[in-house]
Order: C-alpha cells, then structure tokens, then sequence
C-alpha cells in the first residue's frame, strides 16, 4: 500500500470497511479523534500582503533616493520618515484632496517641520555652549574673589536658557565679561624641585 495522508488513509480503511474487505482496526478510533491537518496544495506562494500606504512610500523613496539610508530603530514604536510622510498623505487623500496637490501639502508640512527642528538644534547648541564658557568663567571668578559679588548673578535660578529671559542672559554674560576684564593676571607658578640643592 502506498504511503498516504492521515485523512487519506481514514477514508481508504473506512472505504474497505463499507466493503466487507476488512474489520474496524483497533487504532481507527483514535486517529479519527485526531484532527487531519488541512490539505494545502504544494508549490502554491501566498500571496503578498500589500498596504495602502506602500505604493505612496516607494515614491517617496524614489524622489528622496537619500531617505533609503535613513536608520530605523526596530525597537522604537516611531515609523519612518517615509511611513510618516505615506500616512500623512493617506489622511489628506481620504479628506477628498488629490493624490497631488495631498502629496504636495504634505511635502511643505515636512519641509517646515525639519526647519523648525533644524533651528532649534542649533539654538540649543549654541545656548549650551555659552552656558559652559558662562560657568567657567564664573567659577573662575569665585575661586579668585570668593561669592559676594556674584550673589546676583546666580545662572541657574534667575536667567536658564528660557527665551523670556534673552535680554538678561545677555546682560549677565556681558557684566560678566567685564569683571574677568577687570581681574588682575594670575600670579604664574614656578615649579620648584623638592630636592635639595647640592652642596
């Protein structure tokens, strides 16, 4: 007998057994308890799960070639800059917008976007580095004169980098400039030996 399938072979004993060819076999009771698996045609692909968004995604890549080197963190719940820009464009479609002029809008929000991004980088680039000159510079002139005049010129508390606070952070960097002109050169260190000289 040739090799057969569990659903096959059921259907061929229970076939001989309608016959008269055989008896009921003792194992027939517990492979019918056991559920054949489901027959599935071999050499047959399944087919590709396409989103909407993916055809909208290829072209954002063909028109941005440089967006293909762009990372993405697979650990991270936040979609790519593609994924982003195809949904956004999706959600103007589905408000009636053409495919183009969607595209498009979407397009200027990004744009303005990366520049808002783009120039607050770089203000807090800048801020954080004055602060580091700022607190050099500060503490420089505490460890020479000590705290009392600078009582008023706590950075931390009374100035941070809020931009509320632009025109007083400039006054205390320039009061502050003034005062390490002001200072008198540091006395130079000579090194001495600890040996004592020869006699």
């Amino acid at each position: 007998m040739a090799k057969r399938s569990t659903a096959g072979l059921v259907k061929y004993v229970k076939f001989l057994m309608e016959a008269g060819v055989m008896e009921r076999p003792l194992w027939l009771d517990a492979l019918e308890r056991v559920a054949p698996p489901t027959l599935t045609k071999a050499g047959r692909r399944p087919q590709s799960i396409r989103f909407p968004e993916d055809e909208i995604v290829r072209a954002y890549y063909k028109r941005n070639p440089g967006a293909s080197l762009e990372p993405i963190y697979l650990g991270s719940f936040e979609p790519s800059t593609a994924r982003r820009f195809a949904t956004r464009q999706l959600e103007l479609m589905d408000q009636g917008i053409s495919r183009k002029d969607a595209r498009l809008q979407t397009q200027s929000e990004f744009k303005a976007e990366a520049a808002a991004s783009n120039e607050k980088g770089v203000i807090a680039t800048i801020q954080a580095e004055e602060e580091i000159h700022l607190d050099q510079a500060i503490k420089t002139y505490v460890e020479r004169h000590g705290h009392k005049p600078l009582q008023q010129m706590n950075t931390r508390e009374n100035y941070g980098s809020h931009g509320s606070h632009n025109n007083n952070r400039a006054q205390m960097i320039n009061t502050a400039r003034e005062a390490m002109r002001k200072l008198p050169a540091p006395p130079v260190k000579t090194m001495t030996s600890d040996v004592p000289a020869a006699e």
